[in-house]
């Protein structure tokens, strides 16, 4: 019997994961459902609900690529993370590092990102 997925003999499905199991699985959902909060403002500039400005057809190049990239990257993110998918980290690595990407190296052409 797997000790991560066993029950209680009574058949109650009492946890018995470790606390630092039952942590990880918490932060990494939490950071799913931040990435799909950021997958829902990408798709919002792209459609232009957040700034006119920012309606994709308005958009430069660099950033129509970028924003169409993150838009559809980011729920991926978020389904990984949330479902504890293994690949779930390695799209959320690529998408951080993507966004790293763009606004440390190539803050000339999309500011900075202050947090």
């Amino acid at each position: 019997m797997n000790k991560a997925n066993s029950t209680h003999s009574s058949g109650e499905g009492l946890d018995t994961r470790s606390l630092s199991t039952r942590l990880y699985l918490l932060a990494i959902k939490l950071i799913g459902v931040c990435f799909l909060g950021f997958a829902v403002w990408y798709w919002a500039k792209i459609i232009g609900l957040y700034d006119e400005a920012l309606r994709f057809d308005t958009m430069q190049n660099h950033w129509k690529i970028a924003s169409v990239s993150l838009a559809v990257l980011q729920p991926v993110v978020a389904l990984g993370l949330w479902a504890a998918f293994p690949w779930g980290i390695a799209v959320w690595i690529i998408a951080a590092l993507t966004e790293v990407i763009m606004f440390g190296l190539y803050d000339e052409l999309f500011g900075t990102n202050d947090l």
